[in-house]
């Protein structure tokens, strides 16, 4: 596992708050860590106590240790490193007004401006962002992207970061129609 994905490891995993809703990924890389985000979530397969930590631990099973973590179970993630790893910043909720795109993406790209200032962008439909939110079968672009993407172009507009948005109301979602 590369330096950065071990300190992301290490961070989520002995420096973070663990609540009821759980999700594991077991990568090597950010592409099959990419990849894993993207997959849809599997169904629950056990139950904590199907599980011994302990001996998971020792003979370094992670998928096992990442079944017991999704199942409730307190997996004591220190005892995975040989060394206490960096605490990297992460965000704490999602509108922490940080930016964490996803650099191995690139499927969304500006298109031409226009002299009206506006932002115009253009989204794959196979794209991830669409892809993996869909309302009646259809890809739709997430609320909080529609935000994002609001907020740039103010600060384009204006010189400066735009300070927040407030009282958002979508008159329709922005759906994808095709490649």
């Amino acid at each position: 596992m590369d330096g950065g994905l071990a300190d992301l490891a290490w961070t989520l995993g002995a420096k973070r708050t663990h609540h009821r809703a759980r999700h594991a990924v077991v990568a090597g890389d950010r592409v099959a860590l990419a990849a894993a985000l993207r997959a849809p979530l599997p169904p629950a397969s056990s139950t904590a106590a199907d599980i011994d930590i302990e001996h998971a631990i020792a003979t370094r099973d992670l998928m096992s240790l990442a079944t017991a973590y999704v199942a409730g179970a307190a997996v004591p993630f220190p005892r995975l490193f040989r060394a206490p790893g960096r605490v990297l910043r992460l965000p704490v909720y999602p509108f922490d007004n940080q930016r964490y795109w996803n650099p191995l993406n690139r499927g969304a790209t500006a298109v031409a401006e226009p002299d009206d200032g506006a932002l115009p962008l253009r989204v794959d439909s196979a794209d991830w962002r669409l892809d993996q939110h869909r309302v009646d079968g259809a890809p739709m672009l997430p609320a909080a992207a529609v935000m994002e993407l609001a907020a740039a172009a103010l600060t384009r507009r204006h010189g400066h970061p735009c300070p927040g948005l407030a009282d958002l109301t979508w008159i329709r979602p922005i759906a994808g129609t095709g490649p």
